[in-house]
């Protein structure tokens, strides 16, 4: 939103600056909070033992998550620690994912996944919405 929108809207320049600001700090924390459950879910995907002990190991100032829900700069940083300390993540049975092995693990952001094409995502777990929407793809 923009801060001219807010002054037509009757707020004084002053409001509309300190709503501005607040809607910023609101945005930008949602937006870390999302970017950890992307990360905590990459890493689930990704075999981790324990998602949130291999996320302590990770420089997270060099991941971002992008505007179509991507992360970069993971990985690298994973497949790193992979070599490096390989007893944090399961070792693959019979060339199956981990979801295939039993070690699937669930996170949810609370946030409602709405619609995607015709189909209602509404009801689903950030899991399979995940799944879901890398079918799509």
């Amino acid at each position: 939103m923009e801060k001219e929108k807010l002054v037509s809207f009757g707020l004084t320049a002053e409001q509309a600056e300190q709503v501005f600001t607040l809607l910023n700090e609101e945005v930008e924390r949602l937006r870390g909070a999302l970017k950890e459950q992307a990360v905590l879910l990459a890493l689930a995907a990704a075999g981790a033992k324990n998602p949130k002990v291999v996320k302590a190991a990770l420089d997270l100032e060099r991941v971002e998550l992008t505007a179509d829900g991507e992360l970069t700069g993971l990985n690298e940083q994973v497949e790193a620690l992979k070599k490096s300390d390989g007893y944090l993540f399961e070792t693959a049975r019979s060339g199956k994912n981990a979801a295939e092995n039993g070690m699937a693990v669930h996170f949810d952001s609370g946030f409602s996944h709405g619609r995607m094409g015709g189909t209602d995502l509404s009801g689903l777990s950030d899991a399979e919405y995940y799944a879901a929407v890398m079918k799509k793809r």
